[in-house]
Order: structure tokens, then sequence, then C-alpha cells
């Protein structure tokens, strides 16, 4: 199956990060790349601060909380000519919503050819949701009962897209008991 013009395919994609600096980096790189393996059957790679621009496809975990400024990783992944520039597109990406620590954007776009998806957290716990509702956009399901995968095989292709991300509550989780 041949990918639309507009789609981005991410079936050989390396997923990157800065994995060293934080263990909810690491839970959320392995959580990516086992529900990408068994919904697609292939078992992307992992490389730790490798940056996109050195692969044709990639899909970069990011954060502010890993102990490096998120305008500078910006930079150093070569997205951005500067850090003042970087500065200026993280706001316009998050707004007021950069106050969450749980807040998140997902944005997969092309660049000079390349295929680059980043799941950009606030905190480290927002790459991790970040992660879960990208999952979610491909089929995955996630219930008190277990996991839901979609049936079949699914392609690893998005087509471009920009979302925000925040909490609707100050405190996540559920109560399934009624009494």
């Amino acid at each position: 199956q041949v990918a639309l013009p507009q789609e981005l395919d991410f079936s050989q994609a390396v997923i990157t990060g800065n994995y060293r600096q934080s263990a909810i980096h690491r839970i959320a790189a392995r959580e990516l790349q086992r529900y990408l393996a068994s919904l697609s059957g292939n078992l992307l790679r992992m490389e730790e601060r490798k940056y996109p621009s050195a692969y044709p496809a990639a899909i970069h975990l990011l954060s502010e909380g890993t102990g490096i400024p998120l305008d500078a990783e910006l930079v150093r992944m070569g997205l951005f000519r500067n850090r003042t520039e970087a500065k200026e597109q993280v706001g316009r990406w998050f707004g007021d919503a950069w106050a969450n620590e749980e807040a998140f954007l997902l944005t997969a776009y092309r660049r000079n050819g390349r295929s680059i998806l980043l799941i950009v957290g606030r905190q480290p716990i927002g790459v991790l949701y970040g992660v879960y509702t990208l999952l979610e956009r491909l089929g995955v399901g996630f219930t008190l009962g277990g996991d839901v995968l979609p049936p079949g095989r699914v392609t690893l292709r998005l087509a471009p897209f920009t979302q925000l991300w925040k909490p609707a509550f100050a405190i996540r989780g559920s109560l399934p008991w009624f009494n």
C-alpha cells in the first residue's frame, strides 16, 4: 500500500528522545515501541539523543523536564535556526497551557523530505500522556478490562497535524467503585 502524497509514513521511523534524563521518558518510549509493534508488526528502533534530521522518519519524545531547555533541544534537533525562534513557536503551540505540567502537543509534519512526529510535553508525564493519545488515534483502546487493539495490521501513516491537549480536570484518574 502506497502512502498518499499528504500522508507521512512512520512505518520505518526511529523513536528518539533523551531517555537517560527521565524514567517516564523511557517508559513512554518503550510503550510506544511495544504498541506500534503490536499494531503494525514492525518493531521500531529506539535511539537516545538522536535527532529527526538524522533519519527519513522519526518520532521524537521531548519535554522541558529532562534538564535541557525545550527551545535549545528544538534548535539542536535542527527544527529551528535559533532559540528565540524555537521559544516563539513553543509559545504559539502551548499558549496558556504551558502552565499545566500535564499539557502536551502532538505534531506531525514533513521537513526537508523527512517525516517528523513530535510528542512534546511540558513535563515527562505530558509525554507519556501524549504517547497514549497518539496510540488512541491509531485505534488502541485503553479500558478497565484491558487494552483493545484494532483488528488486523495498522499502517503507521498520518496526515500532517498539530494538536494541543491539556487536562480538563485538575486530577486524573477513575473511580470504578460506586460504594
